[in-house]
């Protein structure tokens, strides 16, 4: 093909949603919600609390930096842009991440329902 580039990959299991993306936001957001989600399914099967308290506390550090990056992305555009639909697209993705970042530490500091809170947030973006 002429001015067109494809990407083919193969693999032997189904990929997962952060495989699937090429946005520099949705691909680290969504490997953040299955970093969780394996955590959560490594201490059902292990029972390692400490394990799921690191891999919340590090996985909340990554969705705050997600929502720093889009403060930046928004702090950088020129005024006018800011008041459109991207400007309110970064607005609320960072409001959102910061949300979600204090649910993951609030289900960090949870002695006895980590896993629980852990389990009932909301990753929903948009």
């Amino acid at each position: 093909r002429r001015g067109r580039t494809s990407i083919k990959m193969v693999s032997r299991t189904r990929p997962r949603p952060s495989q699937l993306t090429l946005s520099p936001f949705l691909g680290p957001f969504l490997e953040a919600q299955e970093a969780v989600e394996d955590a959560l399914t490594a201490f059902q099967s292990n029972g390692d609390k400490d394990e799921l308290t690191q891999a919340l506390e590090a996985e909340a550090e990554t969705v705050r930096r997600l929502s720093r990056e889009c403060e930046e992305k928004l702090e950088n555009m020129p005024r006018s842009l800011q008041e459109g639909s991207t400007g309110e697209l970064l607005k609320a993705r960072a409001e959102r991440c910061n949300d979600i970042a204090a649910d993951l530490e609030i289900a960090a500091g949870d002695e006895e329902g980590a896993a629980e809170a852990a389990d009932g947030i909301n990753w929903s973006i948009e």
